[in-house]
């Protein structure tokens, strides 16, 4: 036996050992004082043969020990996780017909409170019928991650082969022995924990009974109520931290359930429902003590009701008292309980003598009649639901007792409290809470923060539908630091205003650190701001805004949905939302964060498509709103950032792009005119307007401008790019010396391409000296210099906070990397061209060359918004992923047909730099065809010849028929998944075009230099003159984005109707949902749903075939007493 104990199972928490699970870090410190303190005799875990995947926990203690100090290990044990009921057991199953319906219906029962609820299960312990029975209940449970403990208490002296447990830190394989005597019982095989009490006696239950019903008082308390709030004023200050530290300090409730029953479970009834105080379920129907205190209950009830109507006339107390007795008396002869024979049902085997079971059953009745309830076993559709709402009721009814001390607001709020901790919200609808003034009455704000941190969206709405002062409760910023603070999110820098940290620390990180409040704070806003806003998202907090992000970064999906119907600029919310949701899908590698995702873009997708249809006008006004509470962002920036195509594609922000891109210009002038007034100015005033001339750009003149300059680059570097200076030589590049013949003569078999630029004569060469650069290479320069300050001034207009975030997202677009590659190779060819060295002006040829190959690829981005080549830009893209994968598996196959080949058809050759390209020469173009050397390898009939051509033919195998056709294969594959979204990608494309065009100064390369003068002028005379009439114009050029700033009428129409079709939609997609759920026939079971299914219908068929058998046996009783009426009592009864 391992003296180690390890858990065989990793699905079962409950296996490791007691004393181990104490030194965690997540169980307190004084986890070993307490164990020692309890003076546990023997500890370890116990595996039964007939349940090898279970491994149960126990100790041995003496009956003195302090229960609660027990309580507190077995919490410590389940990490600090307080059960919401424990349910104690007690009584028998002997009836093979009542076993099978109770089993149904209680393993119904228990297994939807554990999907809910942390639930304890009290037992005898040894393998008795009712131990057995909620035994095998709990080993039918098929979600490990909801385990239900099963504790066992029992006498040490009453187990079965009980010295092998007289261990210390020790797995325990339990087995019974054949020569144990008969009052030796062994343990039930499916409990988790077990409790042995050690009296020193041996075959006397009469210990572990006192101490188990001193347990469960150490459990329940003086009640499970949460006594720590009572008082109004300190729930209202207590911070969220506070609540959740001391959120585990409540007692725990408890119910007795009593199945059948005898003589011990009239005490135990009597034990818990009058000195105890614990209310106590019983199955009436099942037989047993349970039948006794159904009869003495609903007799007493009908006699005291009678009683109490003839005392309205009569108020002689005398007569009341024996009119008591009378009913005592009554209820007693139709009891008929003989205390003898009651006794000898014990199993204590030390019956009381002399006890009257009789007064014990009364005195129940009579005192404590609100902690009795009872379950008719005999309703044939009883189900789980109905034992589950009967267990509730008790707790309820003991809540709403005979209490004093307690008001009404109080009783309410133990109830809310039990009906939360069960899930059932259904009966705080029906049966707690249906008065709508008692939701006035109470402070749920307790309750309310316990469903927000526990993400029971459900309660949070309903406490919500009935106006729960939500403002009041977040009246303290810190409440929402708080919030985080609990889901161990820490911060670096807690700074002055919440909200700020918040944001700059969690959700700006999540978004690619685009601010959401930064831009507020600007120095270049402030001063406008201070005039135009007063009201701040700093100085004024949306709590449904705050709650729906900390929902949306905490993965509370259910609430973030909730806390989004109910705030305000429900688009702006979702895009921030997709934002962060896909930015965690790439952290933690979780693909719900993409569905949810999708979930919310389809919403505002929805939004305004229906939006649009309504009301186009202003629905293109709230496109392009800036939206105060998200730093003045826009509709159209936020589905940009996200990325939603779909978005982009609808009408609505379509007609807002071609607004944009014609600007004042009727739409119907055709391109042909407005491409015309670019060149020719002065026709733009004859062109048809809507209100007033064009303020806005005119892309075309961009496109056309690179054009120019893409032909005058190619004039310069063929025509006029001439050398400052004499060339030595008619060369470029000197040749090294001459290889041996040998080497000659193998390279000119494989290529006939020369290293060098071999040149006749300078002249011919056009390598002839100018004393300057010509003026097409000066305006070249001049013309790259501009483009060069516009990168540099996009870079200055990125909305960041540090310009290394800056220049970031500016090479966060890859034709802006592109761009700026271009730039560098053109600044160092100049560099180049102007060394007195002839390989350096070589050298700048070469790298003006490639520079010309970048521009003429950067002409690609014009044709992004054309919708026939756009779409085939992305699929380039997309195929130069694929591509990049083909060539790495192509290169390794030339290298093994290549670098074998070569070494057999020519000799060891002398070592040189210039080798790899010959045999990648040698081995690529055979892929195309071209066969230069299959005449020396078909001439060649020796062995190394042989290895050649075995190694062509399975080289052009696989690079001709299996690569080819793979590569092929990808690129449609590609087209394919990309084609059926043409047009929301090309409507994206366009929309980047358009917003960067806008965005660029009026006047296109190289005369934009004017415009930069322009800014700069305005710069200096607006920060360092400081002249107001400049300053508002540096506030314009820097907000160049097609905004508007909606006045307080124009923002509340928009927000009425983004939040009315908001409404509309989601409960729309609720109800779909629930439609294909209720529809989804080909769901896909898992094997423990499968299992559980087969079960519940052979129940069902038992069932149907028990109710038969009944109605059987009653149709014969009836007709045998037919029989007996007709011929008497002389006709014989079968054997």
């Amino acid at each position: 036996m391992a003296k180690n104990m390890t858990c065989s199972n990793s699905n079962d928490d409950h296996l490791c050992n007691i004393q181990s699970s104490f030194s965690t870090n997540t169980i307190s410190d004084n986890s070993d004082y307490l164990f020692s303190k309890l003076d546990v005799k023997s500890y370890g875990t116990i595996t039964f043969p007939q349940n090898n995947c279970n491994q149960a926990n126990f100790i041995r203690i003496s009956p003195d020990v302090c229960p609660t100090q027990v309580r507190e290990l077995f919490i410590g044990q389940n990490y600090d996780t307080r059960p919401s009921l424990v349910i104690s057991i007690m009584g028998s199953a002997k009836e093979s017909s009542l076993r099978s319906k109770l089993f149904r219906i209680f393993r119904e029962g228990l297994l939807q409170v554990a999907q809910t609820t942390n639930v304890w299960i009290i037992t005898a312990g040894l393998n008795s019928r009712v131990t057995r029975f909620f035994g095998e209940i709990i080993r039918t449970n098929s979600d490990p991650s909801r385990p239900i403990y099963l504790i066992g208490i029992t006498s040490w002296g009453c187990i079965s082969n009980v010295s092998q447990l007289d261990v210390h830190d020790t797995n325990v394989i339990y087995s019974k022995l054949k020569s144990d005597e008969k009052e030796a019982t062994p343990l039930e095989a499916n409990h988790t924990h077990f409790i042995f009490i050690d009296d020193k006696t041996k075959y006397k239950h009469g210990c572990a009974i006192k101490f188990r019903a001193r347990f469960e008082r150490a459990i329940s308390g003086e009640g499970f109520s949460l006594q720590t709030m009572t008082n109004n004023n300190q729930i209202k200050d207590k911070s969220i931290r506070s609540y959740s530290q001391s959120k585990q300090s409540d007692n725990m409730p408890v119910v007795v359930v009593v199945i059948e029953g005898c003589a011990d479970a009239i005490k135990k009834v009597y034990q818990s429902a009058v000195k105890d105080r614990i209310p106590v379920v019983l199955v009436e129907g099942t037989g047993g003590c349970c039948d006794l205190f159904a009869k003495c209950y609903h007799l007493y009830n009908e006699y005291k009701s009678k009683m109490e109507s003839c005392a309205q006339t009569n108020e002689n107390s005398s007569s009341l008292i024996e009119q008591n007795e009378q009913i005592k008396n009554k209820i007693r002869e139709a009891l008929q309980i003989v205390n003898h024979e009651m006794a000898e049902t014990s199993c204590t085997n030390a019956p009381d003598e002399g006890l009257d079971f009789f007064e014990l059953i009364y005195e129940c009745v009579e005192t404590r009649n609100i902690f009795l309830n009872f379950i008719d076993f005999k309703v044939h559709d009883l189900s789980g639901e109905d034992v589950n709402f009967s267990i509730l009721q008790a707790l309820l009814k003991v809540t709403s007792g005979n209490d004093s001390c307690k008001t009404k607001p109080e009783e309410k709020r133990e109830q809310l409290n039990l009906a939360y901790e069960w899930k059932q919200i259904d009966i705080i609808k029906n049966s707690i809470m249906k008065d709508e003034r008692d939701w006035k009455k109470i402070e749920l704000n307790d309750l309310f923060l316990k469903a927000l941190i526990e993400n029971q969206a459900n309660f949070v709405e309903l406490y919500l539908d009935h106006d729960f002062p939500l403002h009041d409760l977040f009246e303290n910023k810190n409440q929402i630091l708080d919030l985080y603070k609990i889901e161990n999110i820490h911060f670096k820098n807690e700074l002055n205003s919440p909200l700020r940290s918040i944001y700059s620390e969690i959700i700006q990180p999540f978004i690619d650190n685009h601010s959401l409040i930064d831009a507020d704070c600007d120095p270049d806003n402030l001063a406008t701001n201070s005039k135009n806003d007063s009201s701040s998202i700093i100085s004024e907090i949306d709590i449904d805004k705050e709650l729906f992000l900390w929902s949306v970064v905490t993965g509370r999906h259910e609430l973030a949905f909730l806390f989004w119907t109910r705030g305000r600029n429900k688009i702006c919310a979702a895009f921030i939302a997709i934002l962060i949701y896909k930015s965690k899908a790439k952290k933690e590698k979780n693909l719900k964060y993409y569905e949810w995702a999708d979930q919310l873009e389809y919403f505002a997708v929805e939004i305004l498509e229906k939006f649009y249809s309504t009301n186009p006008l202003k629905c293109k006004q709230a496109i392009v709103r800036a939206v105060p509470e998200f730093d003045n962002v826009t509709w159209l920036q936020l589905a940009v950032l996200a990325e939603s195509k779909s978005f982009i594609a609808k009408k609505g922000a379509q007609a807002v792009l071609k607004d944009i891109w014609y600007g004042r210009i009727d739409h119907h002038v055709g391109h042909s005119l407005i491409i015309f007034s670019s060149f020719m100015l002065w026709y733009s005033v004859f062109l048809p307007y809507y209100e007033e001339n064009n303020t806005y750009n005119q892309p075309d003149v961009y496109q056309y401008s690179h054009l120019i300059f893409l032909i005058l680059f190619s004039y310069v570097i063929l025509y006029a790019y001439f050398p400052r200076y004499e060339f030595q030589s008619d060369r470029c590049f000197l040749n090294e010396e001459e290889h041996n013949n040998s080497e000659t003569k193998s390279i000119s078999n494989l290529t006939n391409i020369n290293m060098t630029i071999n040149v006749n004569s300078s002249s011919k060469s056009n390598l002839q000296s100018h004393y300057g650069p010509s003026a097409s290479e000066l305006i070249l320069i001049l013309w790259v210099f501009t483009l060069f300050c516009e990168e540099i001034r996009q870079i200055r207009a990125n909305k960041a906070q540090s310009l290394y975030k800056k220049i970031k997202k500016y090479f966060s677009i890859f034709w802006n990397k592109l761009d700026a590659l271009a730039i560098i190779l053109f600044i160092l060819g100049c560099i180049l061209r102007f060394l007195p060295i002839n390989q350096c002006f070589c050298f700048a040829r070469i790298v003006l060359a490639i520079d010309l190959c970048l521009w003429y690829i950067r002409t690609l981005d014009i044709f992004s918004a054309i919708k026939r080549l756009g779409p085939k830009l992305v699929m380039i893209g997309e195929m130069i992923h694929d591509l990049k994968f083909f060539m790495l598996m192509l290169t390794v196959f030339i290298l093994a047909f290549g670098v074998p080949a070569y070494s057999l058809l020519d000799d060891v050759e002398k070592h040189s730099w210039h080798l790899p390209r010959y045999i990648i020469n040698f081995a690529y173009w055979q892929i195309f065809g071209e066969l230069q050397e299959i005449d020396q390898i078909e001439k060649n009939y020796e062995l190394s010849g042989y290895v050649i051509f075995f190694l062509l033919v399975a080289y052009m195998t696989v690079a001709n028929i299996l690569l080819i056709n793979l590569l092929i294969a990808m690129f449609s594959n590609t087209f394919d998944r990309l084609h059926s979204d043409t047009n929301c990608i090309w409507k994206f494309q366009q929309y980047s075009l358009v917003c960067y065009e806008l965005k660029r100064p009026l006047l296109p390369p190289p005369l934009i230099i004017i415009s930069h003068i322009w800014r700069i002028i305005i710069y200096i005379f607006s920060h360092i003159i400081r002249i107001n009439w400049f300053y508002m114009k540096y506030i314009e050029e820097k907000n160049q984005a097609k905004k508007i700033k909606a006045n307080k009428i124009l923002t509340k129409q928009i927000e009425e109707i983004e939040d009315a079709l908001g409404h509309e939609i989601y409960f729309f997609s609720l109800k779909n949902n629930q439609e294909q759920i209720g529809s989804n026939e080909e769901r896909i079971y898992s094997p423990q749903e499968i299992s559980s299914n087969k079960i519940k219908t052979l129940e069902n068929q038992i069932q149907i075939i028990q109710n038969q058998q009944s109605n059987m046996f009653q149709y014969l009783e009836s007709l045998m007493s037919g029989i007996k009426k007709i011929g008497g009592n002389d006709i014989e009864k079968p054997k």
